[in-house]
């Protein structure tokens, strides 16, 4: 299985700048991290606060059953300063 260099994936995951239900192509960049290591995603539009959408990213890895292995993603922003 490939890997992650998870500090660069830290330093790359802070610069989005994110607030509240606002993707900013985190979600896709995330996709595309984790399926160049064997993940299959899928992005999936659910419904956030108001009248806004938010978008969830499911992984599963591997292909045998039970699959337990199942990623879901939720991203928490933090106003800075």
């Amino acid at each position: 299985m490939k890997s992650l260099n998870e500090i660069h994936l830290a330093q790359e995951l802070i610069r989005f700048r994110t607030i509240k239900t606002e993707d900013k192509g985190i979600m896709k960049f995330l996709s595309k991290k984790l399926s160049s290591i064997g993940f299959k995603c899928k992005i999936i539009k659910s419904k956030g606060l108001g009248s806004k959408h938010t978008l969830n990213l499911y992984g599963r890895y591997g292909k045998s059953r039970p699959n337990i292995l199942f990623f879901r993603s939720h991203r928490c922003c933090f106003k800075l300063g």
